[in-house]
Order: C-alpha cells, then structure tokens, then sequence
C-alpha cells in the first residue's frame, strides 16, 4: 500500500439526472455530459459495448475492434483503443475531445464502436430505435471485480478514496461506490435481453478458461465468420492478459504519465486471473457475500464462475 495521504474524497459522486435517476459517477464526470449520451442517436451499424468496471471491458474490446477488423495487429499497437472504441458518456478534459463530437462525426458508411458503464435503463429507449445495433455485455464475477475495482479507485485520481478493504467490500455489497450497484447493473441488462433477445453475453471467466472459443462466438455474433484460422489465432495471441498489459495502446499507461491514474499505488492491469477474490475476502466476507449474492441473484438466468477452470 501506498502510505501516502490520499487527499480524495472518501464519498463517490451522485448525481440525479433530469428524469429522476440517481448515478454514482467519477467525480470528473459532468451531468451535462451524462444527460448527453442519455440523448445520443444511434445507427443501426454500431457496435456497443456495455459493462460494469473493470470486468474485462478492455480486453473485449479489443478482441471486438480486431475482428471486426481482420485482425489488425499493426493498428491495433499504433492506434490508441479508448481512440478506436469510445466511451459515450466520458466527459472531455483539457485538451481532449469532447466524445460525443468524435461520434457524432463518425463517417456514415464505418462502424462506430463505442463504450460504456452507463445502466440499461438509460440506454434501452434510445437502443430499441436502433435494433440492428450489436451490443455486448460483459460480465464478470462479482468478488473478482469488487477486488479489482477496490485497486481502481486506489489508482484512479479521478475516483474517491476507497478507504481500507474492509469498507469498501461492504459498500460495493450496498452499491455505494463509484457506478453504483453491480447487481442492479447486471440485472438492468439481463432482463432487457430477456425481454428483446438483442445482446451478447461474455463472461471473464470463459474468456479465461478458452479465450479462442469466445472469440469465435463473438465473431459470429458479429457476422463476422469468415475469419479465417490464422486471424483468430493473431487475436487470440495478441489478447493474451500478458500482451495485453504489455500493450501500451491498452495498458493506459499514458495515463500514469499525466497523473490520471497513480501506478505506483496499483497497476490498470493487475493480475487478470480468476479467484484472486480469495486473497482478499476473510471467511467471514466471502460467507456474508455469498448469502448476499444468492438472494439478489436467484431468478437470474445466468451462472457466473467463481473460481479457475481446472
């Protein structure tokens, strides 16, 4: 741990929104910029991809821009990814564009690929409009990702202090950290795809246990099938967690350079393992989560993995 004083706030951003809905956002995030997407026209050739942080947002992305993109490696180390995908509802800092500007400008005969945190039900109307729009949700276990996002907050200025495990365990359990609840996240978007059947599924576990085998339903899903071995095999290789975090066009590691993330505190990509919870959760914790996660999670049509493929 960094034993520097950490000057942050230790309570994240709310916001309420014109139509009533309260979000817990980065404290660098705007209403206005959030109201803005809420608005934003989509068409019917765009890719979306959709997330709670830090459940492997990055690493599908990446593999998403590569086959819809023949696998173009020498792009993809050139070209920064939050440059190739963009968030829809970041909000511009200095000497940055103003996202929505980029994507509204988007030439209309290429695909947008565009990103975001925000909850389904901000979106559903605006996506129902569009319904040739390929979304993806990515999911991921929720103990893995309230360690990850614990050594998040710990490195993203921008985000409030996490304060010491034991608390922030217990808030992410409440919905009280930046982005707010994991389960209302997750189960806003699987009860709209129950509803319209219009969204891909990932999983960081699967993606973990035969990343090769998610890459081609994601293709196909997609319509991208005539991809050949070779360019599967690139992106498989390519998207391995140890070329990923090498890959400064995805590790942000611009960020730490102009003091938007602090990787002397925690790296963006830490470990990229399933199960790492177990090196943080007490007996107690993880029991206490666990009855919490059955109960919210129970008519869920999903089984999520907690623990390595053996």
């Amino acid at each position: 741990m960094n034993d520097k004083i950490d000057a942050r706030p230790a309570v994240a951003k709310k916001i309420t929104l014109t139509n009533g809905v309260e979000l817990i956002v980065p404290h660098d995030y705007s209403k206005a910029s959030i109201e803005a997407a809420i608005d934003f026209e989509f068409r019917p050739s765009d890719i979306v991809l959709a997330s709670y942080p830090k459940s492997g947002t990055q690493w599908t992305a990446e593999i998403t821009w590569l086959i819809c993109n023949n696998a173009d490696i020498t792009s993809a180390k050139s070209v920064m990814l939050e440059d190739r995908f963009r968030q829809l509802e970041k909000s511009p800092s200095a000497g940055s564009l103003n996202q929505l500007d980029v994507l509204n400008a988007w030439p209309e005969n290429q695909t947008r690929f565009i990103q975001t945190h925000l909850p389904m039900e901000l979106l559903e109307k605006k996506l129902l409009c569009c319904p040739t729009v390929k979304l993806i949700y990515v999911v991921r276990n929720p103990k893995d990702t309230c360690v990850s996002f614990y050594h998040f907050h710990r490195m993203k200025m921008e985000y409030s202090n996490p304060g010491p495990w034991n608390e922030f365990v217990e808030k992410f359990v409440r919905g009280e950290v930046t982005r707010g609840s994991w389960f209302e996240h997750v189960r806003g978007y699987l009860l709209a795809n129950e509803k319209y059947n219009f969204a891909h599924f990932v999983s960081y576990e699967d993606m973990s246990s035969n990343l090769r085998n998610e890459v081609i339903k994601l293709a196909n899903f997609l319509n991208m099938r005539d991809l050949s071995e070779d360019q599967i095999s690139t992106i498989v290789e390519h998207c391995t967690f140890a070329n990923m975090k090498d890959n400064k066009c995805v590790n942000y590691q611009h960020y730490h350079e102009d003091g938007r993330y602090n990787f002397e505190v925690s790296k963006f990509m830490r470990k990229g393992i399933v199960g790492d919870w177990k090196n943080h959760f007490t007996i107690e914790q993880s029991e206490a989560f666990d009855a919490v996660y059955e109960e919210r999670t129970k008519d869920w049509p999903l089984q999520l993995k907690f623990h390595p493929v053996a």
